[in-house]
């Protein structure tokens, strides 16, 4: 029998290698072939779905750049062509740009107080909590099934326990309102809405991504000992290995999103497109972690080719701006529902992770190729974009900002401004008529000048035979018309009328309560787009923030069932109106009548908070201090005037007595009216006594407000010598 080869031999050992190496490594290399045919098919995918995302939005973006060509005064290349081809005017008279800049201003003046947050949270109702405040009976432990008592040997009643919860509840929404206000603030979340809300003027859709990890973006200044030795310290940059949440604005042009779904919540999935040069690739690569041989390879491959994105060469010549780079790399990252096997190919086990039959995450990819894959760090897959419109579009992800709502009303400006030009420049001189070989200049130029000598022939028996000049009528006045109606319904259609722009127009009421009147009714249809921010933005944002902090806030204090609410729409609009009314009430309160049902210093505060100003309430200690040394002045003053007084005048106190019991008299007789009027419209609408002695003296406070008002504008008037 031959022997067995030992290098042959399947038991022979491989030179060194531990048994079964070549197994594993045989194996090692078939998952890893596999897994890499899996992203790449993944990649082939989702790159596919965006190039038809990306046809389907074609005509969004057409008529982004119509917008954008209105908003900086140019005409469409159709209408340029048809006006050269005329010869006539190519002035563009632009109201859209103020019309556009006034909306903006007027609702981040609405939705960014400067003195408080346009959003809050609060505890979720608990009907059983609060049916046990009114409940007096003991409160049960529920372990020994014994009433509960304090240390003291006191009993504890449901109503305390209940009260306890509350207030417990309440604490912790402060605390988690606190903690996301600061994370907001890091991110700089009033500049992001600020970008957001211009964008959504122009364009009618503004969109602000969040919560997003933003301190991998971020480095911070540490103190570390010097490492030459010696008991000094130094400070160096280190990247910060913190993760807070963030938010981020994501310009139009380079979102993506289901175009099948006319709202986000309907969204399946949605790209977002960055172009970056080879630098700025490195630096996105290292910060998120790409798969560094798929960097490589996209990197080796052809740049994308940037001007071959329509809508970026209408932007640069819209800006004047030409001087761009060409070549840069396409990257996109993915939102929306991820499979079994995409996860398995970059190391996720999703039975292990514990995910559901539905999985969301985020994918990066460059020309194809997949760079990461992310999972949706928020339990509820929710996708992190909300977006606030001008002017929702039902048929369509995309609203209609101002230059959309205003364009027949621009067209029709933009040509009655030109045909104003046309027709002045007609009217202006006369057209001149002549036979050519029977009349001819003296200096041989047929242009009319001053002093002008013209030969004629002889034949020419009337110069008018020969020679004539004919005037174009001027119709300035119809025109002027046609613009002021056509910037009248600008003002109708946007519902931005000049009074919110700065300006005064004719039409506008001149006295103080018509202006105050006409301003609080501009803006209701604005109110209807506060609205809307609430719904998309807002609430949407602050809710996903919310749930963030409760998987992965390490703070427990924070922790409870609480809900978002939006602000905007229900405090922020009516500042004016509750300057009037918190000054109404001031006037009521320093009644000697209302004096002790009122907190006056809240009320104060509250005033001075509704006119934007803070930091002149003094502490509590402060304000004692002060009231003590008014009493001792007066006190101090009572004693130096007892003993200066001259002598007693029986007489004159008598006087003095007599007149004091008249006003008396007098006061009791107007409280005694007050009070029977008060009781007789207590008698005809049904309330109380002091329900009607309150709008007695609030109507008397409007009363005399309006009197004083009206007193104050025919004053006015009087001065400037107009009149009453």
């Amino acid at each position: 029998m031959m022997e067995k080869n030992t290098f042959l031999d399947d038991e022979s050992p491989d030179f060194g290698r531990p048994d079964g190496m070549i197994e594993d490594e045989s194996v090692a290399a078939e998952a890893k072939a596999k897994d890499d045919l899996n992203l790449e098919m993944l990649g082939q995918t989702l790159y596919s779905k965006f190039l038809d995302v990306e046809r389907k939005r074609s005509y969004i973006e057409d008529r982004w750049l119509e917008d954008l060509r209105q908003y900086h005064g140019r005409y469409d290349d159709s209408v340029v062509k048809k006006l050269e081809t005329s010869m006539s005017c190519q002035l563009f008279l632009n109201i859209t740009k103020p019309k556009t800049h006034a909306f903006a201003a007027r609702v981040m003046d609405m939705v960014l107080p400067t003195d408080e947050k346009n959003w809050g949270l609060q505890p979720t109702p608990v009907p059983e909590m609060e049916a046990g405040l009114n409940k007096d009976t003991p409160a049960i432990d529920p372990g020994t099934q014994t009433p509960m008592v304090t240390p003291e040997g006191a009993p504890v009643l449901q109503k305390d326990m209940a009260k306890g919860v509350l207030d417990e509840a309440e604490s912790r929404a402060e605390k988690m309102e606190e903690e996301i206000d600061d994370q907001l603030s890091e991110s700089k979340y009033n500049a992001v809405q600020r970008q957001a809300i211009e964008q959504m003027a122009k364009l009618g859709t503004g969109i602000i991504m969040g919560p997003v990890i933003l301190d991998e973006w971020r480095v911070t200044w540490k103190t570390q000992p010097n490492p030459a030795g010696g008991n000094d310290y130094v400070r160096t940059l280190v990247p910060n290995e913190s993760k807070r949440p963030g938010v981020q604005w994501i310009d139009c042009w380079n979102f993506y999103p289901d175009m099948s779904a006319s709202t986000p919540d309907g969204w399946e999935f949605a790209f977002v497109q960055y172009l970056a040069n080879a630098s700025q690739f490195k630096k996105m690569a290292k910060r998120f972690n790409f798969i560094e041989e798929n960097v490589e390879k996209a990197m080796t491959g052809t740049a994308f080719n940037v001007r071959t994105l329509r809508w970026m060469n209408e932007l640069h010549s819209l800006s004047e701006t030409n001087n761009t780079v060409d070549n840069r790399y396409r990257l996109l990252r993915y939102f929306g529902e991820l499979s079994d096997d995409d996860l398995r190919a970059v190391g996720m086990d999703p039975e292990e992770l514990g995910l559901g039959e539905v999985i969301r995450g985020s994918v990066w990819l460059c020309d194809g190729i997949v760079l990461k894959v992310d999972l949706n760090p928020l339990d509820s897959g929710e996708l992190p974009f909300n977006v606030c419109y001008t002017d929702k579009d039902e048929a369509s992800p995309f609203g209609s900002g101002i230059p959309r709502l205003m364009r027949g009303e621009q067209e029709s400006v933009s040509a009655a401004w030109r045909m104003k030009h046309d027709n002045a420049g007609l009217s202006v001189c006369p057209q001149t008529v002549m036979k050519i070989n029977s009349v001819r200049p003296a200096d041989g130029d047929y242009h009319m000048k001053p002093k002008k000598v013209w030969y004629a022939a002889d034949d020419v028996q009337r110069v008018g035979d020969v020679f004539a000049q004919f005037s174009i009528d001027s119709h300035q006045n119809e025109l002027d018309n046609i613009l002021n109606l056509a910037i009248r319904f600008a003002d109708d259609v946007t519902q931005l009328p000049l009074l919110m722009q700065g300006d005064q127009a004719p039409h506008i009421t001149q006295t103080a309560q018509g202006m105050s009147l006409l301003y609080n009714a501009s803006t209701v249809v604005l109110r209807r787009t506060v609205k809307f921010y609430d719904d998309y933005v807002t609430e949407p944002l602050i809710s996903k923030f919310y749930e963030w902090n409760m998987q992965f806030n390490p703070r427990e204090d924070i922790k409870g069932d609480f809900r978002a609410i939006a602000r905007g729409s229900s405090t922020l609009l009516d500042k004016e109106q509750q300057g009037q009314a918190l000054d109404a009430a001031m006037l009521l309160a320093m009644q000697p009548t209302w004096q002790p049902y009122t907190d006056m210093k809240k009320l104060y505060q509250q005033a001075l908070k509704s006119k934007r100003i803070s930091d002149i309430i003094l502490s509590d200690d402060e304000i004692k201090a002060n009231l003590d040394a008014q009493q001792r002045q007066a006190a101090a003053a009572q004693q130096e005037g007892q003993g200066a007084a001259p002598p007693p005048d029986p007489l004159g106190q008598e006087k003095i007595n007599v007149q004091r019991e008249t006003n008396a008299v007098r006061l009791q007789g107007i409280e005694s009216a007050e009070r029977i009027a008060a009781a007789t419209l207590a008698n005809k609408e049904g309330i109380s006594l002091t329900q009607a002695q309150t709008k007695i003296a609030t109507t008397k406070i409007g009363e005399d407000a309006a009197n004083k008002r009206f007193n104050a504008e025919i004053g006015t008037k009087m001065k400037l010598g107009s009149g009453i």
